[in-house]
């Protein structure tokens, strides 16, 4: 029984290692467990997979905060401008 399974395998192993992909030592077929890294998420993928996990965090990013910041200043000038 278990030489069955042991030239089974084998056979399994070398028609793996003839795609190129995998290198057969004789043993072990090298490359068979190998799993590619994942790719790092955008931001907007990251706020995506957080609303859907329920995790809405900040609304307002720190890009926000900037631009908001920029908007207030210019109306202050703008209203200090005026008012002299």
């Amino acid at each position: 029984m278990t030489e069955l399974n042991t030239n089974r395998t084998q056979e399994v192993h070398q028609k793996l290692a003839m795609t190129g992909k995998y290198f057969n030592t004789g043993k072990v077929l090298m490359g068979i467990a190998y799993q590619p890294r994942r790719k790092e998420m955008t931001e907007d993928e990251e706020l995506i997979q957080n609303v859907m996990l329920g995790d809405h965090g900040p609304r307002i990013t720190a890009g926000g905060w900037a631009y908001l910041a920029l908007v207030v200043v210019l109306f202050a000038s703008v209203f200090v401008a005026c008012s002299a």
